[in-house]
């Protein structure tokens, strides 16, 4: 089973090289809008979700930054 985000648009086309066709249900933004509809969760977690789904290297990177803040990782990794 490979679990598919819809975040990444080279996917399909990367999984398809190796002859795997991808099959999905739903992706993240469908999860998205139904957490939205059913208001399971708060306007920050909701935004801060959409704001991976919209760019989800430059929100790791922003995260990773913040994370290895002074604990000398930040001089290993860049």
């Amino acid at each position: 089973m490979i679990v598919y985000y819809g975040i990444f648009p080279e996917t399909s086309q990367r999984l398809a090289g190796h002859g795997v066709a991808l099959h999905h249900l739903c992706t993240w933004w469908d999860v998205l809008a139904e957490a939205r509809a059913q208001g399971v969760f708060d306007t920050a977690t909701l935004s801060e979700v959409e704001t991976f789904l919209q760019n989800p290297r430059a929100w790791q990177e922003a995260r990773a930054e913040s994370f290895f803040q002074g604990t000398g990782l930040c001089r290993l990794w860049g």
